[in-house]
């Protein structure tokens, strides 16, 4: 081709190299005639064989996903340990996207991926903060399999259910007062891991925890039950062990609470008084309380002796519950000492 178009160009210059002998040897007018037909054949032929122009295809631009292959994820009441999901259209670069993904508030995370490289699961390392709305949000320019770049930001969002908190109260008040017969009742707003229901007691209280009755699987209820009477007169402060926890595995919010136990009763004084001489054989017997007693447990604690002797005799109460009255069966004996004395058996109404 390259020798070709030589050819051709060159046809010009030998006609004018040779245009002075035409010009000599034929008459002006032929002459010129045939210059100019040599001259317009030389550039017919240049123009009819010049080379076709170059063609191809221009090299193609990686086209972006379609943010519109996407489905916004939005849930709610979502519990703070779930594992959040991503589907996407095709096969990722997993690095790619795990180095663009942001978690809104900030929070630890860990990532997974399905053999597909398609669904990425995303979970906390701790929990999710309770009663929050967060995003997780997978930035713009993370590639796919192919290299494909994401034309703008993928974004989840979802809100967390509130924590579950926990009352602690005494049972059998009297008088805003716990008594020396009182439990601990635990009640939760939702699920929880019964395992790890614990109480922690100031001062320390021996004691152990059961099922309460009425609870349930939704709002369970535990009760703490001393081993020994509570002591009165004091202030218990009453909390849940640091690893009490929900259903989920997530914390539980629950302020100490602080219980007094009703003073416990003590006595006023016993009739006669003591050291009295020169009591009537037929003298009854009393004791006055600082608040309303138990019958029973009172009069079980109750002893009355003459001569190192149990003097028989029945029970009568007075001055609402305060007062215990003893009317011996028999005259007392002359001359002999009597000894009156309450155990510590003897337990208020208040308990």
């Amino acid at each position: 081709m390259h020798k070709v178009l030589a050819t051709i160009l060159a046809v010009p210059i030998l006609v004018l190299v040779y245009a002075g002998t035409l010009i000599r040897r034929a008459d002006r007018r032929h002459a010129v005639t045939a210059l100019v037909a040599l001259g317009l054949t030389g550039v017919l032929v240049a123009t009819a064989i010049r080379p076709a122009p170059a063609t191809g295809t221009l090299p193609s631009r990686p086209s972006a996903v379609d943010p519109a292959e996407f489905t916004p994820i939005v849930e709610t009441d979502e519990s703070p340990s779930a594992a959040i999901t991503i589907t996407f259209p095709q096969a990722m670069n997993t690095s790619s996207v795990e180095r663009l993904v942001h978690v809104e508030p900030a929070t630890s995370v860990a990532f997974g991926w399905d053999d597909s490289a398609t669904l990425l699961t995303i979970t906390p390392r701790d929990a999710w903060a309770h009663g929050t709305i967060h995003t997780v949000t997978v930035e713009a320019g993370a590639l796919d399999a192919t290299g494909r770049p994401l034309g703008h930001e993928i974004r989840s969002a979802f809100v967390t259910r509130d924590a579950t908190t926990a009352a602690i109260s005494a049972t059998g008040l009297v008088a805003g007062s716990a008594t020396a017969g009182s439990h601990v009742l635990i009640q939760f707003s939702g699920p929880v891991d019964a395992s790890t229901v614990a109480l922690v007691t100031d001062p320390e209280i021996a004691g152990s925890i059961g099922v309460a009755a009425g609870s349930t699987a939704e709002h369970p209820a535990f009760e703490f039950i001393p081993s020994a009477p509570l002591p009165g007169g004091v202030a218990i402060t009453l909390a849940l062990g640091a690893g009490v926890r929900d259903a989920d595995g997530g914390t539980i919010d629950a302020a100490p609470t602080t219980i007094k136990t009703a003073a416990a009763p003590t006595v006023v004084r016993f009739r006669p008084k003591a050291g009295t001489s020169g009591v009537g054989w037929s003298q009854t017997l009393s004791v006055r309380f600082t608040e309303a007693m138990d019958h029973a447990s009172t009069e079980a604690a109750w002893t009355a002796t003459q001569g190192g002797k149990a003097i028989a005799g029945s029970f009568s109460w007075a001055e609402g519950d305060t007062v215990l009255v003893f009317n011996p069966t028999k005259n007392l004996g002359y001359a002999q000492k009597v000894v009156l004395s309450v155990g510590t058996g003897a337990t208020s109404i208040a308990g």
